[in-house]
C-alpha cells in the first residue's frame, strides 16, 4: 500500500509517500515547496505548487492531510468514560462553553486521549473551523488528492513519534518542532501522550521587522475601502466590493488558516537566519524558550528529562532552551530516508504513517459535511434522482401497458370473437368429445359452454384447463395410466399368503384346517392418524388338531410368520383370543393380514 501525507501550513506545504505496510514500511519521496508570491488565489496557487511536487510521486492508495493548528481551539476535558462513539455524542456540548468566541456550529471537533493517573479521563480537545477544513480540502482537490484523513498537525507529529523504537526506560520526554509561524509541543511519558500544545511562535517570526519589495500582506491585506480618484460621487467603495463578490470577480482570498500575512514572505530559514541580527535571534530564542517553560508547566508532577527538537533547526536554540528549562536539549532525527536521501518533515510522515494504519493519532476532521466518501456514495444524490426519473417512468409505461393488455384479454377471453385464445380451446375440447364412444360416462365430457354461468371472462381459461384435468385424471384411473396406482391383486396376494403357510404347516400334514378366508383389495388411506399404502387386507381362520402337537403354539408361530415378512404392512392381528374348535384337543384362531403386492415385488418374491 502507497500512503501520501499532505502537511499543510499557510506559507506551503510539505509532503511524504510511504509504502509497505503499518509494521513494515519505506519511505519512498519527500519534499515540499513554499508558495510564497503565486498570485491571489491562494488555493488555486496551493493547489497548482501540490499537482507539480507529486508528479514524480506515482500512484498513491490513501491520502491524509495534517492541518495546521494554530487556529484551531485546544481544550482538556474531562470525563468518566474513554469509547470514542460516547465521546463524540457528547463532545460538542462539553466544549461549547471554551467556545465562546466562535460558534460551535462552526468548528469540527476531534480529540486525544491524555494518559495520567486521574480515575476520570483526560482529553485534548481539538475544535478547528469547518473554514479551514473546507480550505485544505480545496487546496487538495485543486492539487489533484482525494484526501480520505485530515488530522490535526499535533496528531501527525504524535504518529511520527510513535514510529520511533520504544525504550523501556523512557521517562517523560518533551518533543518540540519548530515550523514557520507556528511550533508543537509534546510531552509524553513511556510512549503514552501526557500534554499537547501548540505555540504561535515559528522561525518566521525573525523576518518581521525585514523590508522585503512586496509582500502578501501589501498583495492581500491592503485596505479594501480605498477610493480611486475616478470614482463619482454618491457611489460607495462597499457597494463595489459587493457587486464584485456577487458577480464572483474580483474577490481576493486572505492568508489561508488564518494566518498573520506580514509573516507571508519570500524568505527561507537559510536566509532568515542571515540577515536576522543578533538582537533579533537572542530575541527569538528567548521568547520561544518562556513559551515551551509556560507550555511544559502545565504537566505537574512530573520532570521532564529530555527535550528533543525537530523541524528548523536554529543556532543556539538547544543551548537557550536547557539554560531555560534546565533539562538536556537535543535534535532528533527520526532516522528515515527517500530514495535520494532526503528526510522528511514530521508532520508529513506521520500523516503518510497515518494512511498505512500505524498507531497513533485517531483523529479525523473530515466529518459532519466533510465526510469522506467514495465509490457510489459520492453519486448518491444524481443516482437518486435518476432512479426516481426511471421508476416513474416504468410506472407511467405499465399503466399504459395494463390498460393494452386488459384490452387485448378482453378478446382472449371472449367466445364472440372465434380467433380468440379461448374460442381455439373451446373447439378442440369439442373435437375431444366428438371422439367419446356413444353414451360416455359423464365424467368423460368436458363442458365447453359458459352460458348462464358467473365465471368471470378472465378465469375461463383456467376453469376450462381443469375441466379437462379432471377428466384426464377420470380416464387414468380407468385404465391405469399418469401414474395413478391400480388396486392391490388378490391373486398375488393368495400366492404370498400360501406359500407362508403351506411351509408352516408342511411338517403336519392333514393335522390343521383353513376354515375361512376372505381377501379384500383396499385403497390407499393417505389421511388420519394412521395412512396406508394399498394393499390387500386377508382374514382367515385356522385350526390346529391333536394334544402332541401343542396347537397354541402352532397358531401363535403362524402368526410370527406373518409378522416376519417383509410384505407385510402393518401387525398380524388376532380377531378374536385363540380358543378351543369344535373337535376335541383343537385350538382355533381368526386373524387379519395386510399384504402390499408391491412389497413383495420389490423384496423379489
Amino acid at each position: 500500500m502507497r500512503s501520501l501525507g499532505i502537511s499543510l501550513r499557510p506559507e506551503g506545504f510539505t509532503y511524504a509517500l510511504v509504502e509497505g505496510t503499518g509494521k513494515k514500511h519505506a519511505l519512498k519521496a519527500a519534499g515540499g515547496e513554499d508558495c510564497f508570491g503565486r498570485g491571489q488565489d491562494a488555493s488555486a496557487d496551493f493547489g497548482l505548487a501540490i499537482a507539480s511536487s507529486l508528479k514524480r510521486v506515482g500512484k498513491i492508495d490513501k491520502a491524509v492531510l495534517s492541518l495546521p493548528s494554530t487556529g484551531a481551539v485546544l481544550r482538556e476535558i474531562s470525563l468518566p468514560f474513554n469509547e470514542r462513539d460516547k465521546v463524540e455524542q457528547v463532545l460538542k456540548f462539553e466544549i461549547e462553553s471554551d467556545l465562546y468566541h466562535i460558534d460551535v456550529e462552526e468548528v469540527v471537533c476531534d480529540f486525544l486521549e491524555l494518559h495520567d493517573e486521574r480515575a476520570t479521563t483526560n482529553l485534548l480537545v481539538g475544535a478547528l473551523p469547518k473554514a479551514h477544513v473546507g480550505a485544505a480540502l480545496k487546496v487538495a482537490e485543486q492539487g489533484g488528492v482525494d484526501a480520505a484523513v485530515a488530522d490535526l498537525d499535533l496528531g501527525s507529529l504524535f504518529t511520527a513519534l510513535c514510529s520511533l523504537p520504544k525504550s523501556e526506560d523512557s521517562g517523560v520526554e518533551a518533543y518540540l518542532y519548530v515550523g514557520g509561524l507556528g511550533s508543537l509541543l509534546l510531552i509524553t511519558s513511556e510512549g503514552d501522550l501526557r500534554a499537547a500544545r501548540s505555540i504561535r511562535l515559528g522561525w518566521k517570526e525573525l523576518t518581521r521587522d525585514f523590508e522585503v519589495e512586496m509582500s502578501l500582506a501589501e498583495e492581500e491585506l491592503s485596505e479594501p475601502g480605498e477610493v480611486s480618484a475616478d470614482t463619482p460621487e454618491g457611489e460607495s467603495t462597499d457597494d463595489e466590493g459587493q457587486g464584485a463578490t456577487e458577480e464572483g470577480e474580483g474577490e481576493l482570498e486572505g492568508p489561508l488558516f488564518g494566518a498573520d500575512g506580514s509573516l507571508l514572505n519570500s524568505f527561507d530559514l537559510e536566509s532568515a537566519l542571515e540577515r536576522a541580527t543578533s538582537e533579533a535571534k537572542s530575541s527569538f530564542l528567548h521568547r520561544m524558550a518562556n513559551e515551551v517553560r509556560r507550555a511544559m508547566a502545565v504537566v505537574t508532577g512530573l520532570q521532564v528529562e529530555h527535550l528533543y527538537l525537530l523541524g528548523a533547526r536554529v543556532q543556539g536554540m538547544e543551548s537557550a532552551l536547557s539554560e531555560r528549562l534546565g533539562v538536556d536539549a537535543a535534535p532528533l532525527d527520526l532516522g528515515v530516508e527517500d530514495e535520494l536521501g532526503a528526510a522528511p518533515d514530521p508532520l508529513a510522515y506521520g500523516a503518510a504513517l497515518r494512511g498505512l494504519g500505524c498507531e497513533g493519532s485517531p483523529m479525523d476532521f473530515r466529518r459532519e459535511e466533510f465526510r469522506y466518501t467514495q465509490g457510489l456514495e459520492r453519486i448518491q444524490g444524481p443516482l437518486t434522482y435518476a432512479l426516481v426519473g426511471i421508476l416513474a417512468f416504468c410506472l407511467a409505461d405499465m399503466a399504459i401497458n395494463v390498460r393494452q393488455a386488459r384490452v387485448i384479454a378482453r378478446d382472449l377471453w371472449s367466445l364472440e370473437n372465434p380467433r380468440s385464445l379461448l374460442s381455439r380451446a373451446a373447439a378442440k375440447v369439442e373435437r375431444l368429445n366428438e371422439a367419446l364412444p356413444p353414451d360416455p360416462p359423464g365424467e368423460w365430457v368436458i363442458a365447453s359452454s359458459y352460458e348462464a354461468t358467473e365465471i368471470a371472462p378472465e378465469a375461463r381459461m383456467s376453469n376450462l384447463r381443469g375441466r379437462v384435468r379432471r377428466a384426464a385424471d377420470a380416464l387414468d384411473q380407468l385404465v391405469g395410466e399418469g401414474g395413478i396406482s391400480m388396486p392391490q391383486s388378490c391373486l398375488e396376494a393368495w400366492r404370498l399368503f400360501s406359500t407362508v403357510l403351506d411351509e408352516e404347516m408342511s411338517r403336519y400334514p392333514d393335522r390343521w384346517m383353513l376354515e375361512s378366508l376372505d381377501f379384500t383389495s383396499m385403497d390407499a388411506k393417505l389421511t388420519g392418524r394412521s395412512p396406508l399404502p394399498a394393499h390387500v387386507k386377508v382374514i382367515f381362520g385356522v385350526s390346529v388338531h391333536g394334544v402332541e402337537l401343542a396347537p397354541t403354539a402352532q397358531l401363535e408361530a403362524i402368526q410370527s410368520a406373518f409378522q416376519a415378512q417383509p410384505w407385510v404392512v402393518g401387525d398380524v392381528s388376532l380377531q378374536a383370543p385363540i380358543g378351543p374348535a369344535d373337535v376335541d384337543n383343537a385350538r382355533y384362531a381368526m386373524m387379519e393380514v395386510l399384504i402390499s403386492t408391491e412389497k413383495g415385488k420389490e423384496a423379489g418374491i
